[in-house]
């Protein structure tokens, strides 16, 4: 079985890992402080108090940690999947009609794009912390990855019927 024709000697470009590496990174980040949240909805768990969020519409940290958990987590981790394994999703088919990129390409632009707005709006409601500058740069980098020449290459739209043949290994980059 030969390789894709979108990747050089097996592998994906270095934009399509390093995206892989900030999804996988963000997942961990987000499903982790997430959970931190939902165990112990204080935020004393976590090192905060109820008190940062005076600015916000929550009276404790269930709903962030859900909203960071089920839309900052878990999404990260189904693309990251995603790039590496290439599952096709029927409904997803007018995303990549649309773009002419495979679906998880416009969904990590998304994703980068919804953790931006996130991160800002942290900054703008609760106290500020070093981790916003970073996770700042994470979404930067997860809306702007996909848009290089590597990952276009390497992410385009399949023509229906065809199979792409699995890499080498079940997470080789």
């Amino acid at each position: 079985m030969s390789a894709p024709a979108t990747l050089k000697e097996g592998r994906r470009s270095a934009a399509t890992r390093a995206l892989v590496g900030l999804l996988v990174f963000q997942a961990l980040g987000a499903i982790g402080g997430g959970a931190t949240f939902l165990v112990d909805t204080s935020g004393g768990a976590a090192g905060l108090h109820t008190e940062v969020l005076a600015r916000t519409p929550f009276d404790d940290f269930l709903w962030p940690g859900l909203l960071l958990t089920v839309g900052l987590g878990v999404p990260a981790l189904v693309l990251a999947f995603a790039i590496v394994r290439r599952p096709q999703v029927a409904a997803l088919s007018w995303l990549e009609r649309m773009t002419g990129q495979y679906w998880a390409w416009a969904g990590s632009v998304l994703l980068g794009v919804a953790l931006m707005v996130w991160i800002v709006v942290q900054i703008l409601l609760i106290e500020s912390s070093w981790l916003q500058p970073v996770m700042f740069a994470v979404g930067a980098g997860l809306a702007a990855l996909p848009l290089t020449a590597g990952a276009r290459r390497d992410l385009p739209t399949r023509a229906p019927g065809t199979v792409v043949p699995p890499s080498s290994g079940p997470w080789t980059l």
